[in-house]
């Protein structure tokens, strides 16, 4: 009968050192998805500062283009 309970004993420690390595490893995936979260953010705004300066030089481009189809053409000969 002692053996058994000792058995049970060592389960039971088992089960105890398994769950708190389980912790541990539920702790730094939890530390590591909240790094890639951070990490996803900075580069959605990188990403859409990005965005808005194309965007600008976009419409700058068009907006010389424009004004470049207005101006005089210069003649070749005076």
């Amino acid at each position: 009968m002692n053996a058994v309970a000792l058995e049970n004993l060592e389960s039971v420690e088992q089960v105890i050192k398994d769950l708190a390595g389980l912790k541990r490893k539920n702790k730094m995936l939890e530390d590591e998805l909240c790094d890639l979260r951070e990490r996803y953010f900075n580069m959605s705004l990188q990403f859409a500062e990005v965005e808005a300066e194309r965007g600008q030089l976009v419409m700058t481009i068009k907006t010389l283009q424009g004004a470049r189809k207005l101006m005089p053409k210069k003649s070749a000969y005076f």
